[in-house]
């Protein structure tokens, strides 16, 4: 008798796994998948993004140019307004080199450097359209000018939905080594604006070109031992490539 019960016992197991086995997996990869998604303009997407750049800085009573290169990480949401317009809010999480000189060497473990931006897309032929800049494009580059290409796709890939954009937002900089400092004691918060392009690709991805100029002269800062000093660093130029999922 006691082994029919557990014969019994062993065969109710097998029947009630039997069925959990054939059930599809939705598990944590599953939600995971539905929340991120290829880049389709809509919704949460993450990424890699580097760039660099330049400004004027006063050291010691002298103008010299202020170098900076960054690479890091890229987290933002948008939103469709219409089939031809969306907004988005993003954030980078970069390391980032800030010197004098010509030294414009980058390391992983370089002071850290945050941005915010607020952004608006729209279509639009030419750099020709784009106001304050446009004028300035169209003496330079003529009057049909376009965007810059990217870099060659890979073989099967295509660039479609392409838009430009207008972003401002603001700019966080670890400025601690600059005033002789340990890392992440004073930092310059500074407003910025700019503009940019967006193209989605047919693999999943989209590319991001964009070019900033960050007001660090009129920017805060914030823990240095010399009130609002942060190293006289003045108006900077940034521009970043990014590769959105």
């Amino acid at each position: 008798m006691k082994r029919i019960v557990i014969a019994a016992a062993a065969l109710c197991a097998l029947a009630t796994a039997a069925p959990a086995a054939d059930l599809p997996a939705k598990s944590k990869t599953s939600t995971f998948a539905n929340l991120l998604t290829s880049y389709t303009g809509q919704g949460l997407y993450v990424g890699a993004n580097m760039g660099g750049g330049g400004g004027s800085a006063n050291v010691a009573s002298a103008n010299v140019v202020a170098l900076q290169g960054l690479v890091g990480l890229t987290v933002g949401y948008a939103w469709t307004l219409s089939p031809t317009n969306f907004a988005a809010i993003e954030a980078d999480f970069d390391v980032m080199n800030l010197s004098t000189g010509s030294n414009a060497g980058l390391t992983l473990n370089g002071p850290a450097d945050f941005e915010q931006r607020f952004i608006y897309g729209f279509p639009m032929g030419n750099l020709s359209q784009l106001p304050v800049v446009g004028p300035i494009f169209t003496s330079i580059f003529g009057s049909n000018s376009t965007l810059p290409p990217f870099q060659a796709l890979p073989p099967g890939v295509t660039a479609t939905n392409s838009h430009m954009y207008l972003f401002a937002g603001a700019d966080e900089k670890d400025v601690s080594a600059n005033l002789g400092l340990a890392s992440s004691r004073a930092w310059l918060i500074a407003p910025e604006v700019g503009f940019g392009n967006r193209t989605q690709l047919s693999n999943g991805f989209a590319l991001d070109t964009s070019l900033a100029a960050q007001f660090d002269s009129q920017g805060t800062c914030v823990g240095s031992p010399f009130g609002n000093m942060c190293g006289n660093i003045g108006t900077s130029y940034i521009g970043k490539l990014k590769l959105l999922y």
